[in-house]
């Protein structure tokens, strides 16, 4: 398969790996990146292309007639929303249409995906058990649903992604403060925070059916409780999977994408919100006996394969959590030993935080 690669941000650590797993399993790969993505460190692919500051569609054109690829891969949140964006533009011709919807799925629904109350109501409408969720349109809807279901709350931005305008409340303060900040204007959604275990599914899909799963505990966050996994325990998990199932088959999702959930104290397992692009773990899953890759490019569902259980930290995600090295605590370190350039620029990062760390201490 031919698969054209979309990373417009060029920090994030992700879609580097996810390259490296397509190249890995013999896809053809061309990437459409931002200038000095960490993308560019991985050397294993067919064809580069530079997008200006603001690609436009016509920039897309121009890659997908040079290089003809078979799928779209947007790999960041950036990458899925200008996607969007693009198939709504006047200029997008019907073949990059029809390539953009096969490539992430309904058209119809795309402004859903993206939005976490749309998605949250779509799956409460499913009968996938949740939190109490609600619209956050003002300060006074805000201490309604405070009084109706109790403390502790999250404030959200139903745009925001990686922990992004995530405000757990509380007090009375805590909330009055996650008003005033979390962005989103009327865009915002306010749920009942459950204590308990945050997991999450990675899965990958084609026109509403999942083709892979896999599930693991987010044993540590960066940079704080509501951020990116940096250590994961992988474990089957059946209620996740009918969860998602139900999810991707009513959004007509294609893809790779995840759904993170909250496994509670008294053992219910409840969703809180999907994710349409890779995670920085989706390139995991051949290790774990779950071929996400191989199930996008191949198109066969390997639902029935048995998931390894395993503890992976990630890396760098994890030293940069933790620069001691302390909460790897023996389980497998993610290095990409075969990009030397990738893992010098990943190492670098790892040597700024160690002498962060230093400098506090000091």
């Amino acid at each position: 398969m031919r698969v054209l690669m979309i990373a417009l941000a060029p920090r994030w650590l992700g879609p580097a790996r996810l390259l490296c797993a397509l190249c890995d399993r013999g896809a053809e790969v061309a990437t459409f990146t931002a200038t000095g993505s960490l993308v560019e460190k991985v050397r294993r692919v067919a064809w580069r292309f530079t997008t200006p500051e603001a690609p436009t569609a016509g920039d897309l054109l121009d890659a997908v007639a040079a290089f003809a690829p078979d799928r779209l891969l947007p790999a960041d949140e950036l990458s899925v929303r200008w996607l969007h964006a693009v198939h709504a533009d006047a200029m997008a011709t019907p073949s990059l249409r029809a390539l953009i919807a096969v490539s992430i799925g309904d058209p119809a629904v795309f402004h859903c995906t993206t939005d976490k109350l749309a998605v949250a109501e779509r799956a409460a409408a499913l009968g996938v058990a949740q939190p109490a969720t609600a619209r956050l349109a003002d300060t006074a809807a805000a201490f309604d649903f405070v009084h109706a279901n109790g403390w502790p709350v999250v404030v959200k931005a139903c745009a925001g992604y990686a922990g992004i305008s995530v405000f757990v409340c509380e007090t009375l303060r805590d909330l009055r403060r996650a008003l005033r900040e979390c962005e989103g204007g009327e865009r915002r959604l306010i749920q009942r925070y459950e204590s308990g275990v945050t997991w999450m599914g990675n899965f990958v899909a084609a026109r509403g059916r999942m083709l892979a799963l896999a599930t693991a505990e987010k044993v540590h966050k960066h940079p704080d409780d509501t951020g990116p996994s940096t250590v994961l325990r992988f474990a089957t998990d059946v209620a996740m999977r009918s969860a998602c199932e139900r999810i991707v088959r009513d959004l007509g999702y294609s893809g790779f994408g995840s759904a993170d959930f909250q496994k509670t104290r008294d053992d219910r397992t409840l969703f809180l919100e999907f994710n349409p692009r890779p995670t920085p773990s989706s390139h995991l899953g051949a290790r774990l006996g779950i071929d996400l890759v191989g199930a996008f490019l191949d198109g066969q569902s390997r639902l029935d394969a048995a998931q390894r259980s395993e503890t992976i930290a990630l890396y760098p995600q994890e030293l940069l959590r933790d620069p001691s090295g302390a909460g790897i605590d023996g389980h497998w370190l993610d290095v990409p030993h075969g990009e030397p350039e990738l893992r010098a620029a990943f190492e670098r990062m790892v040597a700024d935080a160690k002498a962060a760390a230093n400098q506090r201490l000091a």
